[in-house]
C-alpha cells in the first residue's frame, strides 16, 4: 500500500482548522495564508457550505462611497497665482 505524503493528506484535520478560522471571522485569503495553502481548489473544498463573514461581503458601491468621502488634495497651478 502506498503512503500518502501530500501536505493535504489530512483533509478532515485541515477542514476543522479552516472552519474554525472562518468562524473566527477570517477571510479566505487569511485562512489560506495561515494554513500555508497554495491550492484554491482545496480551500474551496475545505470551506464548502460555510458562509463568509459579514465584513467580507462588501460591494464595489460601498468602496466607491467610502473613497468618494475621502479628503482630496488639490495642487495649485501657476495660473492660480502659485509661486
Amino acid at each position: 500500500m502506498t503512503e500518502i505524503t501530500s501536505k493535504y493528506a489530512d483533509f478532515e484535520g485541515l477542514r476543522t482548522q479552516a472552519l474554525t478560522l472562518r468562524r473566527a471571522g477570517l477571510s479566505r485569503r487569511q485562512i489560506r495564508d495561515r494554513l500555508l495553502m497554495d491550492n484554491n481548489d482545496i480551500l474551496n473544498s475545505l470551506l464548502e457550505g460555510e458562509p463568509a463573514p459579514e465584513w467580507t461581503r462588501t460591494t464595489g458601491a460601498v468602496w466607491s462611497y467610502a473613497f468618494s468621502k475621502a479628503p482630496t488634495c488639490t495642487v495649485a497651478s501657476k495660473a492660480d497665482g502659485a509661486a
